[in-house]
């Protein structure tokens, strides 16, 4: 018998999905941070982020997104977050025994508790009040059945349990359309 042993990362750097593209040029006199190691079993490193949109989300709320926010003042954040993203993805995919959970909220606001949409969002931007968050992962950490993934989560219209079980049940991962999934799954 296996024990499950489950991670759970709550992702608060902009939405990511992943392509080749190369670092933008540091504006800065220190040197850039080091490249993050393979994931992969062959010698080239985890890709870094470009602007490739989730097939679910509205085309030119990706470019704006990604343009603003990824390849903004957040660049070099969005980078390592990804590739620490893709590495939980990886490592928890060809585990028998851990499951990765990577929670992505859109923006943290300070509002109540609240419903909630979460799997795979109709659009890349939105906003969560804090307390859904802690909600949120109180269920997904305390759900049967729960799977290895990636979850986006806003504002919504479904109650935290019922938007929780859905997930769980159906197996939603918004890691679909990476590279990354298409490899594990």
């Amino acid at each position: 018998m296996h024990t499950q042993t489950q991670a759970l990362e709550v992702n608060t750097a902009p939405k990511a999905h992943s392509a080749s593209t190369a670092t933008p040029p540091s504006t800065s006199s220190t040197p850039p941070p080091p490249s993050p190691p393979s994931a992969a079993s062959s010698s080239s490193p985890i890709a870094a982020p470009a602007a490739k949109a989730a097939p679910w989300w509205p085309a030119s709320d990706w470019q704006e997104y990604n343009e603003k926010v990824n390849n903004g003042p957040l660049a070099t954040y969005y980078q390592a977050k990804l590739a620490a993203d893709e590495v939980l993805y990886e490592v928890s995919k060809t585990s028998r025994t851990l499951v990765g959970i990577d929670l992505r909220p859109g923006a943290l606001t300070e509002d109540p508790v609240g419903k909630v949409e979460l799997g795979k969002t109709k659009t890349v931007k939105g906003n969560i009040p804090r307390e859904s968050v802690a909600h949120v992962i109180d269920r997904v950490l305390a759900a049967e059945g729960v799977k290895s993934g990636w979850l986006d989560l806003h504002e919504g219209e479904v109650d935290i349990d019922e938007a929780v079980a859905a997930a769980v049940r159906d197996g939603v991962d918004a890691a679909e359309g990476e590279d990354i999934y298409a490899k594990y799954n």
